[in-house]
């Protein structure tokens, strides 16, 4: 099965025949499961498709990956397939342009370092990542009271029982607080945890409010255009 390459997963690009294509793609190799980065080369151009095909190497075990770019010579439609697929990854979430940057980096460190199996460092940046959304937020940083924070920026932001409904679980499980805190060492499990409860807190404190957003000036501009008509 193929796989399509996100766009921030491209490291480098060239010109080939006039046309952007990527020299290194970060990754996880589907042969040993690593995440790094492919060197790309061997390029060749299918004037029929208007496709460019190019080939991989993995720099951890040299095996070899196929892609296939397509609609070549247009950059912002242009997709890459490759062949076999990347193994699993935790993905970017969508919206994340709608986070403070200093936040968002810290949510990309975190995962970079979790792809690399660093769950030590990827909680870290976990860690500091929350620190900043309830300091930013709050005012207050401190996640000693991890629970009682996400209910109150539940409250702050007026969110939906579930965001609660988090809060009270977290209430409920100590051993999460204990992984903040580093008094157990986080698995890659517990990473993954970590993880999804800070992509949860970024999309309902930033994300979801911005789309709310946009979606009321879009329905506001169909209003305007109708009373026009």
């Amino acid at each position: 099965m193929s796989y399509l390459v996100a766009k921030s997963m491209i490291r480098a690009k060239t010109a080939f025949r006039g046309l952007p294509v990527p020299t290194a793609i970060a990754l996880s190799c589907p042969h040993c499961h690593e995440f790094l980065t492919y060197s790309c080369r061997d390029y060749l151009y299918h004037a029929a498709t208007q496709t460019i095909t190019f080939l991989g190497t993995c720099p951890a075990c040299s095996g070899k990956v196929s892609f296939w770019q397509v609609n070549s010579r247009d950059g912002e439609k242009s997709q890459i397939f490759m062949y076999p697929a990347a193994a699993h990854q935790h993905q970017v979430i969508p919206g994340i342009e709608y986070v403070p940057q200093p936040i968002a980096e810290n949510y990309r460190e975190a995962l970079q370092t979790y792809h690399h199996r660093y769950y030590k460092a990827a909680t870290t940046m976990v860690r500091a990542s929350l620190e900043d959304i309830f300091k930013t937020v709050l005012g207050d940083g401190e996640i000693k009271e991890l629970a009682a924070l996400i209910q109150e920026l539940a409250q702050k932001n007026n969110l939906t029982e579930q965001v609660t409904d988090i809060a009270t679980t977290i209430a409920d499980s100590p051993q999460l607080l204990a992984y903040l805190t580093f008094d157990n060492k986080p698995s890659q499990d517990t990473a993954a945890v970590l993880l999804k409860l800070l992509e949860f807190i970024l999309s309902y404190t930033y994300v979801l409010p911005a789309a709310i957003k946009r979606l009321q000036h879009e329905i506001s501009c169909l209003e305007q255009a109708g009373e026009t008509e």
